[in-house]
Order: structure tokens, then C-alpha cells, then sequence
């Protein structure tokens, strides 16, 4: 059996991963909030029936005068992944870190 230190950093490595998709979930579900207010807004007078391909165009045809509120989206969404990817990252260093052997 592995010593009870290396088992707990390995616990703790598994618990931040499974944090990290928690926080992976979160932020998508906040980016197709994003992307349903943008539709409400820009697309409200869209049927419900309409494929969405065609709801996009007619949010895009309202939209394209001011394309700020999908640039903010994009940029937020943008700054969340460059985040989650910086922890994934160090979680990965971590792990590479702990196994010699590791390439």
C-alpha cells in the first residue's frame, strides 16, 4: 500500500479535478444563459417552431448594428476557459510533478 501521504495528495488532486468540472458546468450553463437572454432580446418576435438556424438569423439581422452584447459573451466566455485552462494546467503540473518517471 502507497503511504498515506501520497494517497491524500492523490485524494486532493481528484477532489480539485472534480471541483474544476463543477466549475466547468457552471460556466457553461452562465454562457447558454448569456446566449438565451441574447435570443430573447434580439429574436423575442421568432416562433418557438422556427429551427433554430433561422432564429439565429433573425437575432443576427437585429443584431448586427450592435454586435457588443455577443462580443461581452464572447469575451466572458472567453476569460473563463483561459481560467479553467490555467487550473487544469497546474493540476497537471502537479500531477507530472509528483511521478518522477513522468514525460
Amino acid at each position: 500500500m502507497a503511504d498515506k501521504s501520497v494517497v491524500e495528495k492523490a485524494r486532493q488532486a481528484i477532489m480539485r479535478y472534480q471541483e474544476m468540472l463543477a466549475m466547468m458546468r457552471e460556466q457553461l450553463e452562465m454562457g447558454e444563459q448569456m446566449y438565451l437572454r441574447m435570443m430573447q432580446q434580439y429574436a423575442a418576435d421568432a416562433p418557438s417552431e422556427m429551427k433554430e438556424k433561422d432564429r439565429q438569423r433573425r437575432m443576427a439581422e437585429n443584431m448586427v448594428e450592435d454586435m457588443t452584447p455577443l462580443m461581452r459573451a464572447v469575451n466572458m466566455m472567453r476569460f473563463y476557459v483561459h481560467d479553467l485552462d490555467r487550473a487544469f494546467e497546474e493540476l497537471q503540473g502537479v500531477l507530472y510533478a509528483e511521478k518522477p518517471d513522468a514525460e
